[in-house]
């Protein structure tokens, strides 16, 4: 393929330019965020991101058989594994069913046991009354036998009376009344005995179906979990053919996508061919109409071989992320970081053993930068505003008004864009080449050349408006910072 890319069966192997990078550290002081920078800034790094120049491109080695040759074999590829991604469907659906159903014992199960605890309850209620009519009749019978007892007492205090004083007739009549209330309680206690027995019976069978009912609610809920187990057995299986399912249409995806770039370059060089071959013909008219079809494949094979090369769902900045990548692009450290080297050298002038000890000094102008420059202002302005809200997931993008608010009217940050301080915009606007410009601009925002539109719209844009190099200049670099290029990893 006429790009260069990087992927991990493509591994650096060039002694060269191993050292140079290793050397290049070493002069750096180990200042891995500052190598990292210039490594991404480099034409090389960024030959992943270039669009080849077609009309020089001699095509693949081997021409238009070794594009039809891979073209065959792909298909090929595909055929056979169309059956095995129908069986892996098949199995995904089967697997889904089995936990589906899992699914469903557990929760008919379930169903049962919220059944049986509402009908414990009610159990529970009934036995609550019963045990409480028990306990009432208890006491009634314990007080009926304590008035046959004091009425028993009584009437043994009269008897005794009366041997003493026979013709007190007050006497025999309370006598009379009392053993009458006697006679009527004793023949009364026998009912209240049966009645007692019927009660105790009654409670106890409530209290066996109580207990009755809590033995169905434990095995009802041992069956819940053994089905449980079921329902987890089955989910691993689901997910293991989800996984294999996945895989599947991931290669048979791969496949289709290499067959419709193999496609669009077979098309491609076939157009091209015929074009040159018309070409060297003198008495053929040039052909337009072929000349605009070869445009248009060169077009959507490039917007193929783009589209391909992305291996991943793009992803946005973290809040911390994209302050530094707005502190980073806008350079708007440099200023700090001179001034701070600066007074190390002159600080320590007399001391050369201090003044060349690098690590000391990078640790100084690190602290001058947290301290003295602009990038606490900035990170707190970006972190409060695209940090997401407690209690919600931190590691999903959303956009507020807020958000956009702050990009566009925030004083602090609208500020950062002005030129100041050796910064970006500063450098831009003494930049007397236009394409350089352009250039400097979209590497050091967005960590890539710009294409040949994005130049000509730059150059236009300052060409045809001179006066307004500054302005134009600070507007080109608000809308690269909310661009969604720039808050997405692609």
């Amino acid at each position: 393929h006429p790009v260069d890319l990087h992927h991990r069966d493509n591994p650096p192997s060039s002694a060269a330019l191993l050292r140079l990078l290793a050397e290049s550290l070493v002069a750096g002081n180990y200042d891995l965020r500052q190598f990292l920078r210039q490594i991404a800034l480099t034409r090389a790094y960024q030959r992943s991101s270039i669009p080849p120049d077609l009309a020089t491109w001699n095509g693949p080695p081997d021409g238009l058989d070794a594009v039809q040759s891979r073209l065959t074999e792909t298909r090929r590829q595909i055929t056979a594994i169309t059956p095995q991604l129908t069986q892996l469907n098949t199995n995904m659906q089967t697997a889904t069913e089995r936990l589906q159903l899992a699914r469903r014992d557990v929760d008919a199960i379930q169903q049962q046991i919220q059944e049986a605890r509402a009908t414990l309850q009610k159990l529970t209620a009934d036995h609550t009354q019963a045990a409480d009519s028990l306990k009432a009749l208890q006491t009634r019978i314990t007080q009926h036998n304590e008035l046959i007892a004091s009425l028993t007492a009584t009437l043994t205090e009269a008897d005794k009376i009366l041997k003493i004083t026979p013709a007190d007739q007050d006497l025999v009549n309370s006598r009379t009344l009392f053993e009458t209330r006697l006679k009527a309680a004793q023949t009364a206690l026998p009912e209240l005995n049966n009645q007692l027995s019927e009660q105790q019976e009654v409670t106890e069978n409530a209290q066996t179906r109580v207990s009755d009912q809590r033995g169905r609610i434990h095995a009802l809920a041992n069956r819940s979990l053994a089905l449980g187990e079921f329902v987890v057995e089955a989910r691993g299986i689901q997910r293991k053919a989800r996984s294999e399912l996945q895989q599947g249409t991931d290669q048979i995806t791969d496949l289709e996508q290499s067959v419709r770039r193999d496609t669009l370059l077979q098309n491609f060089l076939q157009l091209r061919l015929q074009l040159a071959q018309t070409a060297q013909n003198p008495d053929s008219a040039p052909d337009t109409e072929l000349a605009n079809q070869l445009q248009q494949r060169q077009t959507q094979l490039l917007h193929e071989w783009q589209r391909c090369f992305a291996v991943r769902q793009p992803r946005s900045l973290t809040p911390e992320q994209l302050a530094r990548a707005t502190y980073t692009g806008l350079a708007l450290d440099r200023h700090v970081r001179e001034k701070a080297a600066s007074d190390w050298l002159q600080t320590h002038q007399n001391n050369p053993a201090v003044r060349d000890d690098q690590r000391q000094k990078q640790l100084f102008i690190n602290t001058a930068i947290s301290v003295d420059g602009p990038w606490e202002t900035l990170e707190d302005l970006i972190v409060e505003r695209f940090s997401a809200p407690a209690g919600t997931p931190q590691d999903s993008f959303f956009a507020t008004v807020d958000q956009a608010l702050a990009l566009q009217n925030s004083a602090e940050y609208l500020n950062l864009l002005k030129p100041a301080s050796g910064n970006l915009a500063e450098r831009l606007i003494a930049m007397d080449s236009l394409t350089q410009l352009a250039e400097t601009l979209y590497l050091s925002v967005l960590c890539r050349p710009p294409d040949a539109e994005e130049t000509q719209m730059v150059v236009s844009l300052l060409t045809q408006h001179p006066q307004n190099k500054a302005e134009i200049v600070q507007e080109l670099l608000w809308g690269l910072l909310s661009s969604s290029e720039f808050r997405f990893m692609f």
